[in-house]
């Protein structure tokens, strides 16, 4: 969504984005003026834009931009057509699956770190919203290969255990998944974890 500040009013300025421990609210500096073309030399005021999170999820519960004096500036615009980039960092480590939850919540709470120091903030380039996953695959997982899916599958199929009419819904539903948590769950349908 779209922030307005009000009319005639720029950022010339912000700084990096701090969030909660869980990453539910986010809030910057931001350092707005009177537009006037060239800001050099024009006063600006400091606000603190805040984005609040519903639990859970990415989407926008509140935003507003506050100043010192506890004045609201400006409102949240209509929402804007968005463009999805999907960054993916596919990282093998060695470990005790026992301590796999602690690497997990250290992953995800080094990733807020980094994104709160401006990962996703690129020039004219802010995120409206992000969504992160720490995911986990076991080794007959990461090893499943297409044969192994087909022959299960047409087994499947074969035996009744999957009727023909349904297999369109499990290819849509495969195709939207993720790809480290469908061979998951393939893989324990399989019997292979």
């Amino acid at each position: 969504m779209d922030y307005d500040f009000g009319d005639g009013i720029e950022v010339v300025d912000a700084s990096g984005w701090e969030h909660t421990s869980l990453g539910r609210e986010w809030t910057r500096a931001v350092f707005v003026a009177a537009d006037q073309g060239d800001t050099c030399g024009t006063a600006s005021t400091k606000l603190t834009f805040t984005v609040r999170f519903v639990h859970g999820t990415v989407e926008v519960e509140e935003v507003y931009a506050i100043d010192a004096k506890g004045s609201i500036w400006g409102t949240s615009g209509a929402p804007v057509d968005l463009a999805n980039v999907r960054i993916v960092i596919d990282a093998a480590y060695q470990c005790d699956p026992g301590a796999l939850s602690d690497l997990k919540t250290a992953i995800e709470s080094a990733v807020f770190g980094v994104i709160g120091g401006g990962l996703l903030s690129h020039g004219p380039f802010t995120p409206n919203g992000y969504e992160t996953q720490v995911i986990s695959i076991g080794k007959a997982a990461k090893d499943l290969d297409e044969d192994e899916v087909r022959d299960w599958l047409g087994g499947m199929l074969e035996s009744g255990n999957t009727r023909l009419e349904d297999v369109p819904k499990l290819m849509s539903r495969y195709a939207l998944t993720d790809s480290f948590q469908m061979r998951s769950e393939l893989a324990e349908r399989m019997g292979r974890e």
